[in-house]
């Protein structure tokens, strides 16, 4: 491999990392920010049952602004849910390709940092699954089910 070629398959290695790295960021940054608007969105609702307790209703089943609330809350977590997921997704198709250039620089002599090789114990074959990326992917799926929950629960009820 000439020189020139090593040096660009380095310089796309550095990108890549920049990439990911990237997209990673990006995907704790929704995953924050999803926090605080459900934060939020749980704050009114909390506030709308204090101000409507007073009334003897039953105010999850019958409170339209409680409803309302709740399907802006379904809605945002749907968002997110689609967000995330195609972040993570996203995020691990740039680590794929991270470790493709790997395969070319190990071969020029230079060590693999992402795509390392372990032995196959248990515990590593456990551990290489990323246990953050199924939280990135599930969170937003238990908050949907958390709004779905105060709309119709109180139905079943």
């Amino acid at each position: 491999m000439s020189d020139v070629h090593l040096n660009s398959l380095q310089e796309h290695y550095r990108i890549a990392i920049e990439l990911y790295r990237h997209e990673d960021d990006l995907n704790w940054r929704k995953l924050n920010n999803m926090f605080y608007v459900n934060a939020g969105l749980f704050a009114v609702v909390g506030f709308l049952v204090k101000a409507e307790s007073g009334k003897g209703i039953n105010i999850l089943q019958e409170s339209a602004p409680v409803k309302v609330v709740a399907s802006i809350g379904a809605f945002v977590a749907l968002a997110f849910a689609v967000a995330l997921i195609c972040g993570v997704k996203y995020m691990l198709n740039r680590k794929e390709s991270v470790a493709l250039i790997e395969r070319e620089l190990s071969e020029q002599g230079l060590e693999k940092i992402v795509s390392r090789s372990y032995r196959q114990s248990f515990w590593n074959r456990l551990y290489k699954i990323s246990w953050t990326t199924w939280m990135l992917r599930v969170m937003p799926v238990a908050f949907l089910l958390g709004w779905l929950a105060v709309l119709w629960l109180p139905v079943f009820l």
